[in-house]
């Protein structure tokens, strides 16, 4: 199972073999599936979530999202890959 940061101060998401990885990174926060960041991302205000969609390569950025859940599941998507 993969898992996830999202370092709080940069948006950066990084992916790693271990859960000891992840937990490893200081000032950010770890998920491992799309339910857990939707978790995360209830507290965030929807611009964080634009600005780490538009941080994504390869994605075509955007200006807002229709709501919070559509952003969370491009953001998933988009770091399946």
């Amino acid at each position: 199972m993969k898992h996830f940061t999202i370092e709080n101060e940069t948006n950066n998401i990084t992916v790693h073999g271990s859960a000891k990885e992840a937990d490893a990174v200081p000032n950010s926060e770890r998920f491992g599936n799309e339910a857990a960041l939707a978790k995360l991302a209830a507290n965030w205000p929807v611009a964080r979530l634009v600005e780490i969609y538009n941080s994504l390569p390869g994605e075509t950025p955007v200006r807002k999202f229709m709501d919070r859940a559509t952003a969370v599941s491009r953001i998933w998507k988009a770091i399946q890959s």
